[in-house]
């Protein structure tokens, strides 16, 4: 196994270990269920013995009945009633009497009316002197009942005094209470019974009810109990992990069979194994999250991307896999699978345009739709009415269509780190105005309007046979652009002028020609294009000949004792369908202006014998090509050639009627 192989495997084993690992490491509770619905699962049983836990209100009921019960404790602090003393004049009549009341009212304690309030209890416990004494809040005194006992006997000026000197000397430890409080709101029971193993607790068919919910909830929360959890954590996840494996293995094999381009590239298989692993972590943060819903979670942004890169088909089946790894993460259930597999059904058929923002808005909107129009269908089955839905979820889905514009801004990213090339920078390079090719229509304009019909060419066939239809057509646009560097040496710029090949001998002009490809790929990398457009540049003749000069060189020399590589193309020859395509529909192009006069079985048969030539000498030996690829395609150039050259019906002749 060659390092190219250990890298493959290497990542593909990191992605099973990566998203097993996500899954939870104790039994799952999947079920999707509430009050009033019909259990819509098998019979459900109680798998072992589990604790019966109570219900929010039950737990609530008794922690207000802890709070109730409760008694706060108050401790004296340092206040000296004698500055309150020195406010009553001597000369008062019963100033002794009012001394004396003051001085039992603080020896028995006065306390803040507020602080009496915090807890709902009629008792309260004053703490002094390392004793503690229970005694009833109405028997107890405060700033505003000494006052009010003072104001008849004391003039107005003195009560004032008072009311702003009159302190409490028992006051509340607020923390102390509080975690007392909490300790025993902590040691109330959350259990109340027990289910047998094997009692039933829900049956196929019937309507859930507040008990059914109970036993649910306590099993679900029996599961998730570490101490359950144990039990079966390895097997659980040895589960995980087999069913994570087999979605990879089946993921893995579609690439091969149908992608095998992919599959040979690390970088690019990287690409595609990385957005379960991404969507899988992060249905898992949000799973962890109860604030947050996972449709938040812009799920189509997988085949949005895929699609800017790749076909539809791919773009498709990546996303269904990704939703397969998310719907184990996930506690939704199949509403949830069914909605998302339905939005990236839709996406791939209305998301091939992507690179205009105003298409690109269109296409948001009908997600949206679907989202919305599918969870609507499917709450109404649920519930049967309105009065169940869980309209929040809209708001999510919303959110969702918003983070579904990132994958705008994500395309020229993943294009930097993984090399790709995007459908918006391929629309960018097809514009006519670009420099390179504004260069190419000037100074060989004949060579600008055969890169032309090329492109047009090469695209309607490969949109025949499913390809990359825009790759092609700007390669199409840019494979002959090396011929800017001497353009009159190439037939179709030699309108009215002399062939400079005249003074040249074969080998010389075969190597002008051969340097076209050369030149080329020098422009291209000068001009920074995407390696997808230079490889087919220097693929659109492949190894082949120039086949001219080397039958001229022929004639000269029939007995061939010359170097036949001088006549020979760099290469190599196309690897991919889109690149195949191209040199036939350049060369086919080409041959086709020496037709004159042409009918419908002169191009079929131009068409034939030049697809025949790329065959038999081998130069679509690693093209991909199918046969019915090559049936397509031939079919493609007939067609738009005969459109090109206005080939008119050829009717059958008439045969005429025998007399008598």
């Amino acid at each position: 196994m060659d390092r190219k192989e250990i890298v493959k495997y290497g990542m593909l084993l990191l992605a099973i270990v990566a998203t097993a690992f996500l899954f939870p490491k104790s039994k799952y509770f999947n079920y999707d269920f509430k009050k009033a619905q019909v259990w819509s699962y098998e019979d459900l049983y109680a798998p072992y013995d589990f604790a019966l836990v109570k219900t929010a209100s039950e737990l609530k009921r008794d922690e207000e009945k802890v709070m109730l019960n409760f008694i706060p404790v108050f401790q004296k602090n340092s206040v000296d009633p004698a500055e309150f003393l020195e406010l009553i004049p001597d000369s008062l009549a019963n100033s002794i009497q009012l001394r004396n009341y003051i001085k039992d009212v603080y020896s028995v304690g006065v306390f803040d009316p507020l602080e009496l309030k915090t807890y709902p209890n009629e008792l309260i416990e004053k703490y002094a002197n390392g004793k503690s004494e229970k005694i009833r809040k109405a028997l107890v005194a405060t700033p505003s009942k000494i006052i009010n006992e003072l104001s008849n006997s004391l003039p107005q000026e003195k009560i004032i005094q008072l009311s702003s000197t009159i302190t409490p000397n028992y006051s509340i430890n607020s923390e102390s209470n509080a975690n007392t409080l909490n300790a025993l709101i902590n040691k109330v029971e959350t259990e109340s019974g027990i289910v047998s193993k094997g009692e039933s607790i829900a049956r196929n068919g019937e309507i859930i009810t507040d008990d059914v919910i109970r036993k649910l909830n306590s099993l679900q929360s029996s599961l998730s109990d570490s101490s359950s959890s144990r039990k079966g954590s390895y097997v659980v996840f040895g589960g995980y992990l087999l069913l994570t494996m087999l979605i990879y293995a089946v993921l893995l094999w579609f690439i091969r069979m149908h992608y095998p381009s992919i599959y040979d590239n690390n970088k690019e298989l990287a690409f595609i194994l990385v957005w379960p692993v991404l969507f899988g972590f992060l249905v898992r943060l949000l799973e962890a999250n109860t604030e947050l819903s996972i449709y938040i979670i812009p799920f189509c942004i997988v085949p949005i991307v895929i699609l800017n890169f790749y076909t539809s088909r791919l773009a498709l089946f990546v996303h269904i896999i990704t939703i397969l790894i998310a719907s184990f993460l996930s506690k939704l259930g199949y509403e949830f699978t069914f909605l998302q597999i339905l939005a990236g059904a839709v996406t791939v058929l209305v998301a091939s345009e992507t690179r205009y923002w105003n298409v690109f808005f269109k296409v948001i909107g009908i997600i949206l739709g679907v989202y919305f129009l599918g969870y609507f269908g499917l709450e109404l089955i649920k519930e049967g009415n309105f009065s169940g839905f869980s309209w929040n979820v809209f708001g999510w889905l919303l959110m969702n269509g918003v983070f579904l514009l990132l994958a705008y801004p994500f395309i020229p990213i993943i294009e930097k780190l993984f090399g790709f090339t995007s459908s918006i920078t391929l629309a960018e390079l097809g514009d006519l105005n670009s420099p390179v090719l504004k260069e190419l229509s000037i100074k060989a304009p004949g060579t600008f309007q055969h890169s032309l019909q090329v492109a047009n060419l090469s695209e309607a066939a490969v949109k025949a046979i499913g390809g990359n239809s825009l790759l092609t057509r700007v390669a199409g646009l840019y494979h002959d652009i090396g011929k800017i560097k001497q353009p009159e040496y190439y037939i179709e710029n030699q309108s009215n002028i002399e062939s400079p090949h005249n003074d040249l001998n074969n080998f010389q002009s075969a190597k002008v020609i051969i340097d076209h490809v050369i030149e080329g790929e020098k422009i291209a990398l000068k001009a920074k294009l995407p390696q997808s457009i230079i490889d087919f540049i220097t693929t659109h003749h492949g190894d082949s000949r120039v086949e001219y000069f080397y039958r001229n060189q022929l004639k000269e020399n029939p007995e061939g004792n010359f170097d036949e590589t001088l006549f020979k193309y760099p290469g190599p020859n196309p690897t991919t369908k889109e690149q195949s395509i191209m040199m036939m529909a350049d060369s086919i192009e080409a041959a086709s202006k020496s037709l004159k006069s042409a009918t419908g079985q002169d191009i079929d048969e131009l068409v034939d014998k030049i697809i025949d030539y790329k065959i038999d000498h081998g130069l679509l030996s690693n093209s991909l090509l199918t046969f019915s690829d090559l049936v397509a395609a031939k079919k493609v150039f007939k067609t738009l050639l005969r459109s090109i050259y206005h080939v008119r019906i050829e009717y059958p002749a008439e045969v005429k009627k025998s007399e008598g």
